[in-house]
């Protein structure tokens, strides 16, 4: 399960966010 934040991130796509929710820097 991923965190709220990142959840809440990957409903709006972000280029340093992957399909599966993990954050790319």
């Amino acid at each position: 399960m991923v965190p709220p934040k990142v959840r809440c991130l990957t409903r709006v796509w972000h280029p340093n966010i992957t399909e599966n929710g993990e954050i790319c820097l």
